[in-house]
């Protein structure tokens, strides 16, 4: 029987979200295909530079109780950005 091997190198506790970037440099959030809204932390200057755009992120979600979320959003880590399309688009 053959195994099968992961497709990225994302670590076992890793996520992978894919929705909109919006905000502004210090202030940015992911909305996901069910409305939920992440803010966003990490490599500023990278996630910035995919505000408008629609991305796939793997990071780390921090827990609820680790860190009470603003507003009721989580938060998540990133570690990895990846663009889908250059225009988001209304999920369906």
């Amino acid at each position: 029987m053959t195994q099968a091997t992961p497709a990225s190198t994302a670590h076992t506790h890793d996520r992978l979200l894919e929705g909109c970037v919006a905000g502004s440099r210090d202030n940015l959030a992911l909305t996901d295909a069910a409305g939920k809204v992440y803010l966003l932390q990490g490599d500023i200057a990278e996630l910035s530079a995919h505000i408008g755009q629609q991305a796939s992120i793997i990071g780390t979600e921090i827990a609820a109780n680790a860190s009470p979320p603003a507003e009721g959003r989580a938060t998540f880590i990133v570690k990895k950005v990846k663009l889908i399309a250059s225009i988001c688009s209304p999920f369906k």
